[in-house]
């Protein structure tokens, strides 16, 4: 499924014992990664491992064409600005 290589192993045709198919390929661009504390071993590893990611991408990562703040407080500061910009709505 993910590279055809990664199923060798244990004899059986599929994946060391201990280790999902396909898993080290998944998990290869997060190598390194602040948020990953060990192997990920099942699919709740995988999982888990995935959410935390995507939480830091959407809400902590510095993003360039914000001017390097994270995207959440780039969102607060607009909202923000639109709240103060926005004409007073006159009762007639």
């Amino acid at each position: 499924m993910f590279g055809g290589s990664s199923t060798a192993g244990s004899g059986s045709g599929g994946p060391p014992e201990g280790e999902i198919a396909g898993a080290s390929e998944v998990s290869a661009p997060c190598r390194g990664s602040p948020f990953l504390s060990g192997p990920l071993r099942t699919v709740d590893d995988v999982e888990y491992a995935t959410m935390e990611w995507v939480d830091w991408f959407n809400n902590r990562r510095l993003h360039s064409l914000l001017d390097y703040i994270p995207p959440e407080e780039y969102e607060t500061a607009y909202s923000a600005q639109l709240r103060t910009s926005q004409p007073a709505m006159s009762q007639t």
